[in-house]
């Protein structure tokens, strides 16, 4: 290729003759190939394109194009600037394989009705297939050819993230990663991607499938909630206030370590479910507790968030009283699943009271 340059660096002058050294330099080449100048016109062709492509009177332009050849093969035409002379030097490529054997025609067409992005990209980067949602993603038109490297079409933060995981299912991996983009004029928006390698009929890789899926939904909807559990912890703490959350349809408890300090736990003392916890509850407490809590349960007109006061045992042997804030999650056929609530010291209230 450098000596192409230099030979055609020398023939600025001449555009009309390419000369004979550069004449021998394409005809020595494996590879079908042609010198164009600038109107796309051919000067020159070895004996592999004269005997491949010419007989199809292609229309030749100065860009990437895929071309089907009459034995239903396809080839890649590939066309480099020469320095300034004026002169393109054009090599055709067999990707037949990558070209017919990804997505076959019938997937394509089922493809398109997936609201997922979905690509197949070759082992050079460039897309091969997109289907209909993957080009309203990328900003393509329908009709609009392919052969483009998937990571330019890509925010620049995203792309050596793209690049570094593409070599690695290049190398037969399965892979997946989620990341953030921000497309001009859009959104910032959060994808997950699954990539997986094609392999050949030699089980060589020949391609990469990549399906994407918006996750944005999910991914604000996760960072509210946890954003809200933050400032939920940051209240309680600051309030003296133990955080619980029991599963009510298998009794399995989860306290935080302030809940453990409020109610005078032995933080070495498991308690890990609703059982674990009555065992501590002061014994005349019992029956009231588990009535009330019982018939909130059951009773669908009951309140959703209620209180409850009651004693529980110390290290020591004594006991303390406490105050218990709770509310009921419901699903969606209004049964009961989940209990939330606090739990704080309680100390001007007369033992066994409710309210």
């Amino acid at each position: 290729m450098a000596r192409l340059l230099q030979i055609l660096g020398n023939r600025k002058g001449n555009r009309s003759s390419i000369g004979s050294d550069l004449e021998h330099m394409v005809n020595a080449m494996i590879a079908p190939a042609c010198v164009l100048d600038g109107r796309s016109e051919v000067v020159h062709a070895n004996e592999a394109w004269s005997a491949l492509l010419a007989p199809l009177q292609l229309k030749l332009r100065l860009t990437q194009q895929d071309v089907r050849l009459e034995d239903g093969k396809w080839v890649r035409l590939t066309v480099n600037p020469m320095g300034s002379c004026g002169l393109h030097l054009c090599i055709a490529n067999d990707i037949s394989d990558l070209k017919d054997s990804p997505i076959k025609l019938p997937y394509r067409q089922m493809l398109d009705v997936f609201s997922d992005c979905v690509k197949v990209v070759d082992t050079s980067g460039r897309l091969l297939f997109v289907n209909k949602a993957g080009r309203g993603v990328l900003s393509l038109g329908e009709d609009q050819p392919l052969g483009m490297r998937w990571t330019d079409l890509l925010p620049e933060p995203a792309r050596p993230k793209v690049e570094s995981v593409l070599e690695q299912v290049f190398a037969g991996e399965i892979a997946e990663f989620s990341n953030r983009s921000q497309f001009p004029g859009k959104e910032t928006e959060t994808w997950h991607h699954i990539l997986t390698p094609y392999r050949d009929s030699d089980g060589r890789v020949a391609a990469v499938i990549c399906v994407s899926r918006n996750i944005s939904s999910e991914f604000n909807n996760y960072e509210d909630s946890r954003k809200q559990e933050e400032r939920l912890a940051l209240a309680t703490r600051a309030g003296g206030f133990g955080l619980w959350d029991l599963d009510l349809l298998t009794g399995q408890l989860k306290c935080d370590a302030l809940f453990y300090q409020v109610a005078g736990i032995d933080p070495q003392r498991a308690v890990t479910t609703i059982e674990d916890f009555m065992t501590l509850v002061h014994p005349d407490d019992h029956d009231r507790m588990r009535r009330d809590w019982t018939e909130r349960r059951l009773d669908e007109d009951a309140r959703t968030q209620y209180r409850m006061k009651f004693k529980l045992a110390q290290p020591d042997g004594s006991y303390v009283p406490v105050l218990v804030m709770a509310t009921i999650v419901r699903d969606l056929t209004d049964q009961p699943v989940r209990a939330i609530g606090l739990l704080s010291r309680e100390m001007d209230f007369e033992a066994g009271s409710d309210t």
